[in-house]
């Protein structure tokens, strides 16, 4: 854990237009928004149950959008043909889900 003479001195090998970046970037409005949609969506979670249905499409349209990004950054390119590892990958990791869900509703 640090301690605030670790973090001042830190703080002094921090270039000035950085240091003032970072005040200048903690500052701004929309991290601040953002913090508060957190709170936010807490707060609708609590007081509201939205319908299955509803919760059921916005997982499947998140989750979607995770595995379509995942599979774009993380297939190799043609040129570095390291396919057939991945593909392994791919299946065993899919095999583990599918038994993990079978033995769950057995």
């Amino acid at each position: 854990m640090p301690t605030d003479t670790n973090v001042a001195i830190a703080a002094r090998n921090i270039p000035t237009a950085l240091r003032i970046s970072i005040a200048v970037s903690v500052l701004h409005p929309c991290r601040w928004i953002a913090a508060a949609s957190i709170v936010a969506g807490w707060v609708v979670g609590e007081l509201w149950q939205p319908p299955v249905i509803a919760t059921a499409a916005v997982l499947g349209i998140v989750s979607g959008g995770i595995i379509a990004h995942t599979i774009k950054e993380e297939l190799p390119q043609r040129s570095e043909e390291r396919f057939s590892p991945w593909l392994a990958g791919a299946i065993s990791y899919t095999a583990l889900i599918l038994l993990l869900d079978y033995t769950e509703f057995r």
